[in-house]
């Protein structure tokens, strides 16, 4: 990749005019449901821990954008809400204010045993539909 940032470990090089790195990366992972630190993994494979957790308001903003374009939803679990069967989507405010914490985007002792517990992203089902103006939407 020309622009020197690391893949996210399970993705292709992109061609210019595509989504950008930190939205392919999200995409991905929220095809797979996955949690917030899982996509910290995956993401900027070229950096340390620490060099991700310095720019994670680049990622964040990614997602807080593809939450705006209705393609991407933030889900909170918790053991509780996985027992009853449910889920908290969180509203883009909710969203924003818990991207701004870096414990967010770390497993907590629970969540990498069980994976019950944290923000997941999940794509929603507009993101399955074709673009509008495009003859698949027809």
């Amino acid at each position: 990749m020309g622009s020197g940032k690391g893949a996210c470990h399970h993705l292709s090089v992109r061609t210019p005019g595509e989504s950008s790195h930190e939205e392919e990366c999200l995409l991905l992972n929220a095809s797979e449901h996955d949690l917030l630190p899982g996509v910290l993994y995956d993401w900027r494979t070229d950096l340390e821990l620490e060099g991700k957790l310095s720019r994670l308001p680049l990622l964040a903003d990614a997602l807080l954008g593809l939450v705006d374009q209705g393609v991407v939803e933030a889900r909170r679990f918790s053991p509780e809400l996985v027992v009853a069967g449910t889920f908290e989507v969180l509203s883009r405010e909710d969203l924003a204010e818990a991207l701004a914490d870096p414990a967010t985007w770390q497993y907590t002792a629970r969540g990498w045993t069980h994976r019950d517990e944290g923000v997941c992203i999940v794509r929603t089902a507009q993101a399955a539909r074709p673009p509008i103006g495009t003859a698949d939407a027809l």
